[in-house]
């Protein structure tokens, strides 16, 4: 048996082990992301109620509320953005390593889909981005109405807010549809052009 016979099977599953630990510390890493921007969040409406409680309502104190969801949203989009790194890597392990064999179970993109289900919609990552948004404008309009403050222009800073994370969660749920057949067509042309 030569030594190149040897060598490309101990490639192919040390590749394959590198990227299974790529997207499992990519999928840590995300779930590190949602902590993160939860306890910032957290941490600004808490800043936020003790500035209430000692100092009163001011137009200041009142734009505190914008924090949360400036911490949010750039978040969404790089939570969105390793998602769609775990499908890409996902879907090279399927048509590199387990096309037509019977090892699906083992791919990321079916943990992926086993973790989420059919309705991505729900997805308790944006369900939470979603809640502390809400959270926040409704808090926003309330206090801003019993001083009587509350301009027209002053929404829209709350409407480009709800307009990006609309966009990242938008994203999020199109990456199982979208982006994986993509990817899986890629993949596909680039091995076969090897071939």
């Amino acid at each position: 048996m030569e030594q190149n016979e040897l060598i490309n099977p101990l490639l192919c599953i040390e590749e394959y082990k590198s990227l299974r630990q790529q997207i499992d510390s990519q999928s840590k890493l995300m779930i590190q992301v949602f902590t993160f921007s939860i306890i910032s969040s957290s941490a600004l409406l808490g800043y936020f109620f003790n500035l209430f409680n000692n100092t009163g309502l001011s137009i200041l104190t009142l734009q505190l509320l914008f924090g949360p969801s400036l911490i949010l949203v750039p978040c969404a989009y790089l939570i969105k953005d390793m998602r769609d790194e775990i499908y890409r890597w996902g879907t090279y392990l399927y048509v590199y390593f387990e096309d037509g064999s019977s090892s699906h179970y083992e791919s990321a993109l079916s943990l992926m889909r086993e973790r989420y289900g059919s309705s991505e919609s729900f997805n308790p990552i944006f369900l939470t981005f979603w809640s502390f948004t809400f959270i926040c404008i409704f808090l926003y309009i309330i206090l801003s109405n019993q001083q009587h403050v509350l301009k027209v222009w002053q929404a829209l800073p709350w409407l480009s807010i709800v307009w990006l994370l609309h966009r990242a969660h938008y994203q999020f749920n199109k990456i199982p549809d979208v982006k994986r057949q993509f990817y899986i067509d890629a993949w596909k042309s680039i091995k076969f052009s090897i071939d």
